[in-house]
């Protein structure tokens, strides 16, 4: 079964809070929660025609999907709350009809106020400009460094420092690495197998050192059979298209297996 990388948000503009749910991050994705509110900062020092950036200081929590600083490779779920929420409580209330209130009647050219009216039968366009509001995207925001954490953008290396070294007696057997290149596996993507022997932050290693060559990771599959792991990757490159061209394949080779030999070499000192 291939997990594709999937998200949906929900909240409105003046409502208690934004909500970003995310499935297909496999588990062991090193995430860091200040790594997301820098991305949620940068996106609030954009200019606005409005004042509401003066209103919120936008902050992560994640409730599922990460513990420990990594993924669990169950559905992440991200909540960025609205200070501006406490204005709108009576004009927004999640029960009873809120008294009275001005209705929005006048659609705004080039927004979604008029097509959402007519495909919800709304006589007022509030709902419709509250879902339909810029301010949805701080949720895209907090998801799209989740992407970034996957496709080992975001510089999180002192987070797999600091893992502590496997405990336990010396392996009795080798793995030997193995980098597989097949274009015959998907129409539309070149898949990239990686065997070899599983430690901690390796697949951060894999998609960093797969992002350096320019490679669009469209997902990413991880199996364990004890010591060994076997990651999977559908990629493209920069245009979409397939990897096709011998000396590409073993550009792309070369790199990944140098992991596994630098892991060899670092036991052995």
């Amino acid at each position: 079964m291939i997990c594709m990388f999937r998200f949906e948000t929900a909240g409105e503009s003046h409502g208690e809070c934004l909500v970003a749910t995310v499935t297909g991050i496999p588990a062991g994705i090193p995430v860091s929660v200040a790594a997301i509110d820098r991305e949620l900062w940068r996106r609030q020092q954009g200019f606005g025609r409005g004042g509401r950036m003066k209103i919120e200081t936008d902050r992560a929590r994640v409730v599922s999907g990460v513990r420990h600083s990594k993924t669990i490779g169950s559905p992440i779920a991200i909540i960025i709350e609205n200070k501006d929420w406490k204005n709108w409580t009576e004009v927004l209330p999640v029960e009873g009809d809120g008294g009275e209130r001005k209705a929005v009647t006048r659609p705004r050219p080039g927004h979604a106020d008029l097509a959402g009216a007519i495909k919800y039968d709304f006589q007022d366009a509030r709902y419709i400009l509250e879902r339909a509001s810029a301010r949805e995207t701080t949720a895209r925001v907090a998801v799209g460094a989740l992407a970034k954490a996957l496709r080992g953008e975001l510089k999180l290396p002192d987070v797999v420092a600091k893992r502590a070294p496997p405990k336990g007696r010396l392996k009795a057997f080798a793995i030997e690495p193995e980098v597989t290149i097949n274009n015959q596996w998907s129409s539309r993507y070149t898949v990239v197998e990686v065997t070899g022997l599983d430690r901690p932050g390796l697949l951060y290693e894999l998609t960093t050192s797969l992002s350096k060559l320019n490679l669009n990771i469209a997902s990413a599959h991880v199996a364990t059979f004890g010591e060994r792991v076997v990651d999977v990757f559908y990629v493209t490159d920069l245009t979409g298209a397939q990897i096709t061209t011998p000396t590409r394949q073993t550009a792309i080779k070369r790199p990944l297996l140098a992991l596994f030999t630098a892991q060899t070499e670092g036991k052995a000192a």
